[in-house]
């Protein structure tokens, strides 16, 4: 089974991806202001720098193939930075990112493949993908109500419930990574 990271030329790939969203379920998990398109166009595309101080490194999504070679899931999201305009070490200025990078990310699995293990085995490969070797943190929320995704991010040791950001509506989970562990040790959340 194999797991690959999209490029902005995957266009089949994004069709399915855009096609898995768009089910009914997954359209009531995500919510009304989740734009589909928008998200699956930017991904595999060069970052793009609108001189903001949140600045989006990266949009990056990978795709899990069955032995069949078919397509069943995705994972996904912007990798993300903070950053602020500063006189630089060489005298210049220019931005200095003065946070973690992060990717807050989604997932899903075709509707067709669920309940098979899809998902975890996914996750588990994104975590370890050396596209991420400069993150250092991953988040997502999920709806309380959505038990399978709940189950699904509750079997990663790695992720933590972030409290702090929990609201009625969604649990939030963050995963710290260290770069002594490449990703497998989970620091304390504040």
């Amino acid at each position: 089974m194999v797991v690959r990271l999209l490029n902005s030329d995957d266009a089949f790939l994004k069709q399915e991806v855009t096609r898995w969203y768009s089910a009914p379920d997954a359209r009531r998990w995500m919510g009304d202001l989740f734009d589909v398109d928008q998200f699956v166009g930017r991904l595999g595309r060069p970052a793009e720098d609108h001189s903001r101080r949140e600045h989006v490194c990266a949009s990056l999504g990978w795709v899990r193939f069955d032995r069949a070679g078919c397509p069943v899931a995705f994972f996904g999201g912007d990798v993300k930075v903070e950053r602020v305009w500063c006189t630089l070490d060489d005298g210049s200025t220019g931005w200095k990112e003065i946070g973690a990078r992060t990717l807050g990310f989604t997932y899903v699995v075709a509707p067709d493949h669920r309940g098979r293990g899809h998902g975890y085995e996914l996750v588990r490969a994104v975590l370890d993908h050396p596209a991420l070797c400069d993150v250092h943190v991953l988040s997502c929320s999920i709806d309380r109500d959505n038990d399978a995704s709940l189950a699904l991010i509750r079997k990663f040791s790695e992720f933590r419930e972030d409290i702090d950001e929990s609201d009625e509506k969604s649990l939030f989970f963050k995963f710290i990574r260290t770069s002594e562990t490449s990703g497998r040790t989970v620091e304390a959340l504040g």
